[in-house]
């Protein structure tokens, strides 16, 4: 539950940057916020369940959980949560999506080769939404077939003089395959997540430079010279910025600023 949390928080702080223009600084000052809100929230349902009484054990893994043997248990704490934390997530991602792409048209009407890095970014975010939002919805979708098939399945197996079935029905027995692919889907989001983090050249060279270390041989440095040069002027999303000198009262001396290019009713 808490990686659904996290999945809402991530979508927000993505909205904010591309919607609302804020900046990191800006989004990390609330980080202390983020943490209460995504740990507080399944430390209250964990209380509520354990006052309730609503653990049990889950007969394939062995692992206790919640909503093996109760539907109402399975309904309120599992499959209402998540469908709102996946429905918020989503809602806040479309609304960066839309927002990057306005963005994205003004600066195509002004110069179409500076949308080069808003368009690998947009697809960078795009496809990560993806490898979260269609494994959420499988477990979403095969804790409702559970949850549908349940009673048939319990009053086939205590039943002693019902007639015999063809157990190939889904509607007799639950289906083993169906069961593994619900654990192959909650375990591949935080598979692809941590690829995703760490499949890139920073982390890579990061890596390479640790390695380095404990070999005794030289490190690898960026050339941080021409990337300010490469970058001078543009911001995350390669938006250039027009500089221009301010005046200090009473000296002859100027300080560089900078101001962001307007993007008109963005």
């Amino acid at each position: 539950m808490a990686s659904s949390i996290w999945w809402v928080i991530l979508t927000l702080t993505w909205f904010l940057a591309a919607g609302f223009k804020w900046s990191s600084e800006a989004i990390a000052h609330y980080s202390l916020y983020y943490h209460l809100i995504a740990w507080l929230l399944p430390c209250l349902q964990t209380i509520a369940i354990l006052m309730l009484n609503g653990i049990d054990g889950d007969p394939i893994s062995g692992i206790c959980y919640v909503g093996h043997t109760d539907s109402s248990m399975l309904r309120g704490f599992v499959i209402l949560p998540l469908i709102a934390f996946l429905t918020i997530g989503t809602i806040f991602l479309l609304g960066g999506l839309i927002s990057l792409m306005r963005i994205r048209n003004v600066m195509k009407n002004q110069d179409r080769t500076k949308t080069n890095k808003l368009e690998k970014l947009m697809v960078r975010i795009g496809l990560y939404s993806i490898l979260y939002t269609v494994p959420a919805t499988f477990v979403i979708g095969i804790y409702f077939y559970e949850l549908h098939y349940r009673l048939a399945w319990e009053e086939n197996l205590h039943c002693n003089n019902c007639p015999n079935r063809s157990y190939s029905s889904w509607t007799n027995q639950p289906n083993f395959t169906i069961y593994m692919g619900k654990y192959f889907f909650l375990l591949i989001v935080g598979i692809t997540t941590g690829l995703w983090i760490n499949l890139n050249s920073k982390t890579i060279l990061s890596w390479k430079n640790f390695f380095c270390r404990c070999l005794c041989c030289k490190p690898t440095h960026e050339n941080h010279h021409y990337h300010y040069a490469n970058h001078r002027g543009r911001d995350d999303y390669g938006i250039n910025y027009s500089y221009k000198h301010t005046k200090i009262n009473g000296s002859k001396y100027s300080l560089p600023s900078s101001k962001q290019m307007p993007l008109v009713h963005v």
